[in-house]
Order: C-alpha cells, then structure tokens, then sequence
C-alpha cells in the first residue's frame, strides 16, 4: 500500500509539474480554437490511462508455442506470471485512476477558465 502511495503521489506531482511547465512555455496540442489553456491535462489523462492499460494486459503469448513449451509454460512460467501480474496491477491501477483524475481536473478548469 505504501510503495501505491508513492506511486501516486509521484505520478501526481510529475503530471502537474509538466503541466504547468507545458502551459508555461504555450503547448497546448489540443487548442483548436485558440480557447483551451488545460488541453496538457488531458493528454497527461490519455497518456497515464494508456500507461495503465499496457501494463495491466502484459501477458505472455501461449499461442505461438509449440506444445512442449506450453506444457512446461503451464508447469513453471504461468505461475511466475500471475505473480508478476499481481504485482504490477496495483501500479497499473494507481496510473489509471491518475489518468481519470488528470481528466476531470481538464474538465473542471475548463469548467472554470472557459466562460
């Protein structure tokens, strides 16, 4: 729980760090109409969800082995691979959700600058 936290909290500060440093210098890839001052926030959103997902569905691919490799994938690998997937699924899970808070907070200053 400790090591989420952090991870958390890192992803967090990055994110707005960057954030404030994009809008600083004038990036805004989604300013379309010239009117969208938080667009960064979004695309930290998409970036970490993206992030999340990959590494919530890293899995082997079982169906270009041969059938002693899957035998002994099944034997030993499988079980070494469902530790590992328990282990990153709290790290995919904390890049997701960053990534949905990193969307609402795009909505809600957008909700707030933009009249």
């Amino acid at each position: 729980m400790k090591k989420t936290v952090i991870v958390f909290t890192i992803l967090m500060v990055v994110g707005i760090s960057f954030m404030i440093a994009f809008n600083a210098i004038g990036f805004q890839p989604l300013d379309i109409e010239g009117n969208d001052p938080n667009s960064n926030a979004m695309i930290f959103g998409i970036l970490y969800i993206i992030i999340g997902a990959i590494l919530w569905g890293i899995r082997s691919d079982t169906s270009r082995m041969n059938l002693t490799q899957q035998i002994e994938y099944f034997m030993h690998g499988y079980v070494k691979e469902i530790r590992q997937q328990d282990a990153r699924f709290p790290i995919a899970l904390t890049f997701i959700i960053s990534g949905v808070l990193f969307i609402i907070l795009y909505f809600v200053s957008n909700r707030i600058t933009i009249k």
